[in-house]
């Protein structure tokens, strides 16, 4: 999310801690993902399906946002358009 932000939204307020924070999270979830083996070939078909699933949610987050600051959409409107 803070790279969607900072490449889609220009969002320039990133600091250390988040980018920490980012690290941590994505190591436990390569350890989650490869059950603790530095084995990068071995990634279940689900779960790269859940993966670029995140993804592809995280720009459209990123999206919306970005409409939002421009008052081109209400969050009703989003709700209902899911």
């Amino acid at each position: 999310a803070l790279l969607s932000g900072y490449i889609f939204l220009n969002e320039k307020r990133i600091n250390r801690i988040q980018i920490l924070f980012c690290i941590f999270l994505i190591l436990g979830l390569f350890i989650a993902i490869t059950q603790g083996f530095i084995d990068l070939l071995d990634f279940n078909l689900g779960v790269l399906i859940i993966v670029l699933a995140v993804i592809i949610f995280t720009i459209a987050h990123t999206f919306t946002k970005s409409g939002f600051d421009r008052n081109e959409i209400s969050p009703i409107q989003v709700v209902f358009i899911r």
